[in-house]
């Protein structure tokens, strides 16, 4: 599912107990179809590897620390880099994740 990194521009995410994508917002019509076909899944079957793993360590990390985090990280495809900020929010029993295109990445 490669396509699900182009959709991300203005996303949120949320996430059950298990980590399993419950529900998503998007600000792009056109995307809805490709982000509706995730609901469900966990991030390690919606995302490559290196960007499953890293959300993972953000989320635990998260858990462990009883606080957001924020994050950032870029993904390239054909020769073209975007920019993303993520950041987990815990509300309750309900993990978000929000991601914004961004145009550079700070890394801190």
């Amino acid at each position: 599912m490669n396509n699900i990194m182009e959709c991300l521009e203005d996303a949120i995410l949320e996430l059950d107990n298990e980590y399993r994508i419950q529900y998503i917002k998007i600000n792009h019509r056109s995307n809805k179809g490709i982000l509706c076909e995730i609901v469900g899944k966990k991030l390690d079957e919606v995302f490559e590897k290196e960007y499953a793993n890293y959300f993972s360590d953000m989320l635990f990390k998260s858990l462990a620390d009883g606080e957001s985090v924020s994050g950032e990280f870029e993904y390239d495809k054909n020769g073209v880099t975007n920019y993303y900020r993520i950041k987990i929010i815990h509300m309750r029993k309900i993990i978000l994740m929000k991601f914004n295109l961004s145009d550079s990445v700070v890394y801190l």
